[in-house]
């Protein structure tokens, strides 16, 4: 029999939001990725097919979101955000675009 005062796992989902984020050289830039699940989803984020770890050049947020701290030419390109959790995992991909000349 169930307890009916436990939630069921619920999977994960990343809400939406952005897809393009644009900044200027030199700026830090934001990208949100917004997850909702049960059990807590684990977030790792990919550039370059890297794993992006929290250090001088970026920051994970509370949040998940991910920071790119003095943005350079090299940082433009696509970042891609995984949830997952022991039901599922989801993803999504952030483009982070520089304004103006390099």
């Amino acid at each position: 029999m169930s307890n009916p005062y436990v939630s069921p796992p619920e999977g994960v989902t990343i809400k939406d939001g952005p897809v393009t984020v644009e900044t200027k050289r030199g700026e830090n830039a934001t990208l949100p990725c917004r997850v909702v699940g049960s059990p807590k989803p684990e977030i790792v984020w990919i550039f370059q097919a890297e794993v992006v770890t929290d250090g001088a050049k970026y920051h994970v947020g509370e949040d998940n979101s991910l920071t790119v701290m003095s943005v350079r030419a090299d940082d433009m390109g696509d970042y891609v955000c995984i949830a997952r959790n022991r039901v599922n995992s989801a993803s999504k991909t952030l483009v982070l675009e520089i304004k103006g000349k390099f």
